[in-house]
């Protein structure tokens, strides 16, 4: 099988805003809406009429006059378990990771409620990426505004527009990547055990594009907590910068173009945000968020590494591949992965040669990048030796996309200085340059 249904420019711009963060660097609360144990939906203790809540006059509850205490109302791991599978294969992320994490409230050493845990996080994640990229691309938002952005008075609504990311941090992107990675180091110190599941959706913007099934393991644990890491220390990034401009004026990107086109207009429109004599403060950084700038640096370089690891994992498997989330096509038969097999992900089938030139150039940009990001910290990769980011490490991806490779080797990113010097206005200074270097490189968005 093989089928697309995300543009080819998706995961360029993906790396492109990544890149970016380089210089832009509790639980959810289950409401009585939500259907999971502990609510006042169908399934919980409030109020429904099924044997063992607190309404009925069934034995076992403590409303009747029957035999029984209240002690029956609490449901076990296991009934919050399979609740938690429920609302995965209903295509309800978030209401399955309340579940799981309920489970391990009752049994931490629970080894399907860890993986529960970091296989709905990942899909929350990837839940809000297909609803942000669906808006962005959709060509009947009509959000054009020909006067400039000089022209553009400060957005009214900005301090709302920081509420709208304060609360996604602190409420959605922290708390999932927190939960994620608690049950990923859990389940990577427990030796893996697999988690099988079927028949759970993959949804881009409100259609279905692939179903998942069934073999849950290392690759796809891996795979889940480097997404939820790189949301994490992007959305903590952008808590911490000053934004003097309305927001949704992104809006007016054309993203309808090859990849190549859309980065150049993105790069042309952070120019024009840089050089508006109106808005002297965008991207300087709140000097009461500096630490969280350098906690979400960390969240950033754990991210873009762990996308190689999780290849890597895929690499390293001798299995049937045939029930696994993420996959390599065994062409050969021969239990291993083999150079020139190709690999099998869920909303694309079966990677075509060009598609796979794509992966190995992304997973090398990446990691470059975020070993640079993680160089001098507690997780430096290479204690001692200084690992810059190596622009030139662009070059595999432009290649890919049909530019020739221009970036000169000897250019090189300091990471570890930008952070050990990091000042209000440093995020501004490095964009400025970042964003002049690149209009040399990219041609003329027009």
């Amino acid at each position: 099988m093989s089928f697309r249904c995300f543009p080819r420019w998706f995961l360029p711009l993906l790396l492109l805003c990544v890149c970016l963060s380089i210089v832009a660097c509790g639980d959810d609360d289950d409401d009585d809406n939500d259907d999971a144990a502990g609510d006042d939906d169908s399934g919980d203790d409030d109020d429904n009429d099924t044997a063992g809540d607190d309404d009925n006059d069934t034995a076992g509850d403590d409303d009747d006059d029957t035999g029984g205490d209240d002690d029956d109302d609490t449901p076990s791991p296991e009934d919050l378990i399979a609740e938690g599978r429920y609302w995965l294969q209903a295509g309800e992320p978030e209401r399955a990771r309340v579940s799981f994490l309920a489970a391990l409230e009752f049994d931490p050493e629970n080894a399907e409620a860890h993986y529960g845990v970091t296989l709905s996080g990942g899909l929350r994640y990837w839940e809000l990426i297909s609803l942000i990229s669906g808006f962005l691309v959709d060509p009947e938002n009509g959000h054009t505004n020909p006067e400039g952005l000089a022209a553009k008075d400060i957005d009214i609504n900005r301090e709302l527009i920081r509420q709208i990311i304060a609360f996604l941090q602190d409420g959605v992107f922290g708390p999932v990547a927190e939960t994620t990675r608690a049950s990923s180091d859990w389940l990577a110190e427990h030796g893996d055990p697999p988690f099988y599941i079927e028949d759970v959706p993959v949804t881009w913007v409100v259609e279905t594009v692939a179903w998942l099934g069934e073999e849950f393991d290392g690759a796809e644990r891996l795979g889940c907590t480097a997404i939820a890491n790189i949301f994490d220390g992007f959305g903590g990034s952008l808590l911490a910068l000053e934004f003097d401009y309305n927001i949704s004026y992104i809006m007016e990107v054309d993203f309808n173009g090859d990849v190549i086109e859309i980065i150049a207009a993105v790069v042309d429109f952070l120019d024009e945000m840089l050089t508006a004599p109106g808005y002297p403060n965008n991207f300087m950084i709140d000097e009461d968020m500096i630490d969280l700038v350098h906690e979400s640096r960390l969240y950033l370089g754990s991210g873009m590494v762990g996308l190689k690891a999780t290849l890597r994992s895929l690499r390293s498997e001798t299995d049937d591949q045939a029930d696994d989330v993420i996959a390599y096509d065994d062409a050969n038969e021969n239990g291993v992965f083999d150079d020139g097999e190709a690999y099998m992900l869920p909303g694309y089938g079966t990677l075509n040669a060009e598609d796979m030139a794509l992966v190995a150039a992304l997973e090398d940009a990446l990691f470059d990048l975020g070993r640079a990001f993680l160089d001098r910290t507690d997780l430096d990769l290479e204690p001692g030796v200084d690992n810059p980011f190596h622009a030139s490490s662009l070059n595999g991806l432009l290649s890919v996309l049909g530019v020739p490779p221009l970036i000169p080797d000897f250019l090189t990113v300091n990471v570890a200085d930008f952070y050990e010097n990091l000042e209000p206005d440093s995020i501004r200074n490095f964009l400025e340059t970042l964003v002049g270097l690149l209009q040399m490189i990219l041609p003329d968005a027009g």
